[in-house]
């Protein structure tokens, strides 16, 4: 599961780290301390959990996670908000629509307790399990062969029918 904490706060972020790393050392973790990097870091992996600081010295995590779920990879993603600032939850769940809301100084049992239940969410799957990967209209799809029902062709074409419906 790659995880990516969004905190510009060097000692609070590892502290994150720390926790996410001692509950499960397997955790593949990136680290920003900026939303442009952050970005950067979206770009080159495809992230499963996100935890981001609401207040940043280069601007809101509240933006950073708008522009984000306007990008179809992560438009279902599990964004986690970690802050002291309470105003800001109302916003986080209705404009954005994270997973959760954990209020600083949070608590390793409040991160495990998140962890735990997305380690099993369907739309999280494990690097490792086979899968196929094709560019569709300009957008990256990955397919796990454990998800595929059959495939047809049409001429050039190929369509590939899923639990999630039909690829083509």
């Amino acid at each position: 599961m790659k995880i990516l904490i969004l905190e510009d706060n060097e000692f609070q972020k590892k502290q994150l780290r720390d926790i996410i790393k001692g509950i499960d050392p397997n955790y593949a973790i990136f680290e920003a301390g900026s939303t442009n990097m952050a970005f950067i870091l979206c770009e080159e992996h495809i992230i499963d959990i996100f935890f981001i600081d609401i207040e940043l010295k280069d601007g809101s995590g509240l933006e950073f996670a708008k522009k984000l779920r306007s990008d179809r990879r992560y438009e279902f993603s599990h964004f986690i908000f970690v802050s002291s600032h309470h105003v800001f939850a109302l916003e986080a769940f209705k404009t954005i629509h994270c997973y959760d809301f954990i209020y600083k100084p949070y608590q390793a049992k409040a991160i495990g307790d998140v962890l735990n239940k997305l380690k099993n969410s369907p739309l999280i799957k494990n690097e490792e399990e086979p899968s196929v990967r094709f560019n569709l209209n300009d957008i990256h799809v990955r397919i796990y062969l454990n998800d595929i029902y059959f495939a047809e062709s049409h001429g050039k074409d190929t369509s590939i029918h899923t639990r999630q419906g039909k690829h083509i």
